[in-house]
């Protein structure tokens, strides 16, 4: 039977918490900590109905392999007094004393109980204590877990939402439109070199909506020029790839790849071989605001213009190619290697 979802209104009232039972808050308590550290173990007691007193039971992983543990205990009630502060505290000395107490409450606290609370956790022994009372709660659940709060409240934010399904349309249009405008017919199409022969144009030029010195030259752009030429390579799941360069790499034949950095030598490796790869630019669909493609009396080729918001470029991401086999993904990302080592740039070995 799926749990009830507190009814709330539209307006930013205060979370119904107390339509939450007891075992239902632990699970929403659980929920919060669980990115709060780097957990070796975390233990939810509290389900089981028979808790000796511990909701949840962590163990954190620190430098040096050394071990915090944490108490942390979860009390949906509307009051919570210094007294009962105190008895969390004694509660979580009954086994051993843990580095770190945390109560998750949904009630208010006061300034004195508070300090009331730290000041006998730490004549206990305990080094860290911590109260996270409604209001601190609820302002997790706004600005970091909208995922619980959706769970747990079924509170949506509408308009954030709203926003990305219109994205989401949007991009879809624009990948349709793109691709009747910028290839050629169905039937005609055919694999080759560079350009690459399915696109109507063997070039096109990008422009920053933001770039005012067109077409003349911005050889003081602090990272790239407002608009530049390039030659489409190929179409992705999320955008365009356009080259941006012709690189010398290494290859080998089990797959793995490596380019030097720029003004290093080509190494010698055993097991590569010499080759030349696409450096490609992907343009996303989310980068791109639309495109013109007459071009104009400077450059006639199609001008698309985009959003430069990715460290000061149109590009979400750089990706290489072989130039022996276009449009052929025989560079993968995970098997690239650095040309000094030899070993992989992600993961192991």
């Amino acid at each position: 039977m799926r749990p009830k979802i507190p009814m709330v209104t539209k307006t930013t009232n205060r979370l119904p918490f107390a339509d939450l039972n007891a075992k239902r808050f632990e699970d929403l308590c659980l929920g919060l900590v669980l990115p709060l550290a780097r957990w070796q173990d975390l233990r939810h007691y509290g389900r089981a109905g028979s808790d000796g007193g511990i909701d949840i039971l962590g163990s954190e992983r620190l430098e040096g392999n050394r071990l915090r543990r944490w108490f942390i205990q979860c009390k949906c009630e509307q009051k919570f007094s210094a007294a009962k502060l105190k008895k969390v505290v004694d509660e979580a000395l009954a086994s051993a004393v843990p580095d770190v107490v945390l109560v998750m409450v949904t009630a208010d606290i006061s300034r004195k109980a508070h300090e009331t609370f730290v000041e006998y956790a730490g004549r206990k022994g305990i080094s860290q204590a911590f109260i996270w009372s409604r209001s601190l709660i609820e302002a997790r659940l706004y600005s970091e877990r909208r995922d619980l709060l959706y769970l747990y409240f079924g509170i949506a934010n509408f308009e954030e939402t709203r926003a990305r399904e219109t994205a989401v349309t949007r991009n879809i249009a624009l990948k349709k439109r793109m691709r009747d405008d910028f290839l050629t017919p169905v039937g005609s199409r055919k694999r080759g070199g560079p350009p690459n022969p399915n696109f109507r144009f063997n070039d096109l030029i990008v422009r920053s909506i933001d770039d005012s010195k067109y077409p003349e030259g911005d050889f003081d752009a602090p990272v790239i020029s407002g608009w530049f030429k390039v030659e489409p390579y190929d179409f992705y799941y999320n955008g365009i790839e356009v080259i941006l360069d012709i690189r010398r790499g290494l290859r080998s034949n089990t797959g793995r790849w490596g380019v030097p950095k720029y003004g290093d030598a080509l190494p010698t490796l055993d097991g590569f071989v010499e080759l030349n790869m696409f450096l490609l630019g992907r343009i996303p669909y989310s980068n791109i605001v639309d495109y013109d493609m007459l071009g104009d009396e400077y450059n006639p080729q199609p001008h698309l213009f985009a959003i430069f918001g990715n460290g000061g470029r149109p590009y979400e991401s750089l990706v290489y190619a072989a130039t022996d086999q276009p449009y052929i993904n025989t560079l993968e990302p995970e098997s690239q290697v650095d040309l000094t080592t030899g070993k992989l740039l992600r993961g192991a070995g």
